[in-house]
């Protein structure tokens, strides 16, 4: 069989699956830093902190994020900081929300965002107890999802008048990490890709 059937034949399967395959190198991702380098957040005393949740674009535009952030341990008392005019932050078209609790967040820009590494909010707050090491945060799809064929975290890109629906992969932080940071949002190159089906 020939790469090429293969790789078609595997795009297939991940598009009939009943939820739209998350498109690679597209994510949302949580921070310890403002640059969208490393996924560690060190809170090693009470006190204050901060970390960041950022949209890695890849090269496409968008105008819009539905998702949830799952993990929050307790003791840490959050605010956020709208980094970006926003039509409908805090409150989506659901009613104001919050990402870090059911059903989650949706955000609406009236522009197109056309960064690399788009800043979505900036978490800061208080930790009134240090937080147990390895705590995982994920960024999982809004629960429920404004669309049931969408049960993923989602960006909607820039293409008025269809305002096109995508799923992207949710990132992960660790909270007092033991070990090395994991990375949160990898993008595959296509000779890594297709290094998978030759």
């Amino acid at each position: 069989m020939s790469t090429t059937i293969r790789i078609s034949l595997a795009l297939l399967a991940l598009s009939c699956g009943g939820i739209p395959a998350a498109a690679g190198g597209l994510g949302i991702g949580i921070f310890g830093d403002s640059g969208c380098e490393t996924t560690c957040i060190h809170i090693s005393q009470a006190g204050q902190f901060q970390f960041y949740v950022r949209a890695d674009l890849a090269g496409v535009e968008m105008n819009g994020a539905s998702f949830r952030i799952e993990g929050l341990p307790a003791g840490l008392f959050l605010s956020l900081d709208y980094s970006l005019p926003c039509a409908d932050c805090p409150c989506g078209i659901a009613g104001c929300s919050n990402p870090f609790t059911t059903p989650g967040i949706d955000m609406f820009w009236p522009f197109c965002q056309t960064e690399t590494c788009v800043q979505l909010f900036r978490a800061f707050g208080f930790a009134t107890v240090v937080p147990p090491q390895d705590t995982v945060l994920r960024v999982v799809g809004r629960t429920p999802p404004l669309d049931p064929m969408f049960d993923c975290p989602m960006i909607t890109l820039c293409d008025a008048p269809v305002f096109t629906r995508m799923c992207v992969e949710g990132g992960v932080a660790t909270i007092n990490p033991s070990g090395v940071c994991p990375v949160a949002i990898e993008a595959a190159s296509w000779s890594q890709i297709k290094s998978l089906y030759d």
